[in-house]
């Protein structure tokens, strides 16, 4: 059976979880151990990877009953705690897979379940594998080859004369497992015979073979340190190319101011570090956020520039992959990291990128062949962050925008989002009335909007729209719908 577990959760986020949040984690992870003991009970730890691909109902069931918004917490929690536990399963047993030929792969479950849990809720493995040094179920070999798997220095060394004899470099081939094989060369000084391009140090080749290895932060920083001062912005260039998420976090901290603000205003470099991160469904709003929030200071006015159009391009519903495939507060998240970046932007890198965009805001917005959100996707996707950037807007920039791009707005914006642009771009509540009278009132783009609403049957926001058209005259209010009704179900051009 597995060891007493701890009750402690490491929190490596410099932002400290909410009292709410480390509960559910905790509910969490203790929801898995319970399942992972049922399966210990029936001595069918064999099949346990196999359930993590399963609906977590039978886990879920064991919860008392709990408020909505606290038990979907959990749910997602579980959810999410499931697909780490089987990716660490994965990771762990590749190396020990190998090795130890006749071990199962979730054989490490009959005496193990310490996981630590990170701040974002998912196991954190190289912490995991120092609490599985102290785990007396492990004989030396095993705690060698985990040790060697996510770089414990430390005990790689204080095992080692125990298990020198038993290895065998004909087994442990440097493809299936680098760190071990590395190790091993190490302490038997043959460094020297490790397979490496002839243009590269072993550092550099050992570097760039461990980023696709999930927990070796360890390694990377190990190897990192071996990389010459003027190499360094060459190997961060190829780790940032082959993979995005490891350079942000394991890298990009390393780089001095000189080397950063190189990295990022080299020209296609922080547009695609942006896009790469947004688009990324396992990135949270916490991590895009630290990310951003690292590399804003090092920007030039283009490369702020080219970070605003590409929010703004998710706002307008551009990336329509991600509008589809990710849920709308994700997206709603993004947006709002991006309000944060613009606000607490210097004054002078604001007024750049409004020089910069004003174009391309207008072109984005004024899309001739672009439909409603009530047409492309079920749920409109906020103007928060473009109304952070017409906040500073001159009043003449904001008139000149507003007067070229009303009629798409008309289109592609909720009714309330329409008045509050308005307010921003028009400032005085008389011009805003007399907009709304003598041009909009009478536009084609209304009645188109209306239409389409009316035809997706999304009758509140259409009525809200009316409303927002005529906001004195409820006569004219309901003159419009009864045209809208009779144009849509009566005669040759009904919409029906």
């Amino acid at each position: 059976m597995a060891e007493e577990t701890s009750n402690v959760y490491d929190i490596l986020h410099p932002t400290p979880l909410s009292l709410q949040e480390l509960s559910v984690i905790a509910v969490g992870l203790k929801l898995w151990r319970s399942e992972i003991n049922e399966y210990r009970k029936s001595r069918t730890t064999e099949s346990f990877i196999d359930s993590l691909y399963s609906n977590i109902t039978p886990i879920i069931s064991k919860l008392p009953k709990l408020p909505p918004l606290i038990y979907e917490m959990i749910v997602e929690c579980v959810t999410k705690l499931g697909r780490s536990i089987r990716s660490w399963l994965l990771v762990y047993s590749s190396p020990v897979f190998y090795y130890f030929i006749k071990r199962d792969r979730s054989c490490v479950l009959e005496y193990f379940d310490d996981f630590v849990i990170d701040y974002d809720g998912t196991i954190d493995p190289v912490k995991t594998a120092e609490r599985m040094m102290h785990c007396d179920s492990f004989d030396d070999c095993l705690k060698f080859t985990i040790a060697c798997t996510y770089f414990l220095e430390d005990h790689v060394r204080r095992i080692w004369p125990s298990v020198r004899q038993k290895m065998d470099l004909r087994r442990i081939h440097f493809d299936r497992n680098p760190m071990m094989n590395y190790w091993i060369r190490l302490l038997r000084n043959q460094l020297n015979k490790i397979p490496i391009d002839p243009c590269d140090t072993v550092a550099e080749n050992m570097l760039l073979v461990c980023i696709y290895m999930p927990g070796n932060s360890l390694a990377i920083n190990y190897f990192w340190n071996g990389v010459p001062y003027e190499d360094e912005m060459r190997i961060a260039i190829l780790v940032f190319q082959r993979n995005t998420e490891c350079f942000v976090k394991s890298i990009l901290p390393k780089l001095d101011d000189q080397q950063v603000e190189k990295f990022i205003n080299e020209k296609g470099q922080s547009e695609y570090l942006m896009r790469a991160l947004l688009e990324e469904h396992s990135h949270d709003e916490r991590f895009i956020f630290q990310t951003l929030m690292y590399v804003k200071n090092a920007m030039n006015g283009s490369t702020f520039s080219n970070l605003v159009v590409i929010i703004l391009r998710i706002e307008a519903g551009f990336f329509s992959r991600i509008v589809h495939d990710l849920d709308h507060q994700k997206i709603e998240n993004w947006l709002h990291v991006g309000c944060i970046i613009w606000d607490s932007a210097p004054h002078h890198l604001k007024r750049s990128a409004i020089t910069d965009i004003s174009s391309d805001l207008e072109l984005m917005i004024c899309r001739e062949d672009d439909k409603p959100p009530s047409i492309t996707r079920t749920t409109s996707t906020s103007s928060e962050f473009l109304l952070s950037i017409l906040s500073d807007f001159t009043l003449e920039e904001s008139r000149s925008f507003w007067r070229n791009c009303w009629k798409n707005l008309m289109i592609n914006k909720s009714a309330r989002d329409l008045q509050r642009i308005m307010e921003i771009c028009l400032k005085h509540e008389d011009d805003i009335i007399k907009f709304k009278e003598n041009v909009i009132a009478e536009s084609e783009s209304l009645q188109r909007r209306c239409g389409w609403l009316l035809l997706c049957g999304n009758y509140d926001e259409l009525d809200a729209l009316v409303n927002f058209s005529y906001p004195h005259s409820a006569e004219s209010a309901k003159h419009l719908k009864r045209r809208l009704l009779q144009s849509n179900f009566i005669g040759e051009n009904s919409g029906f």
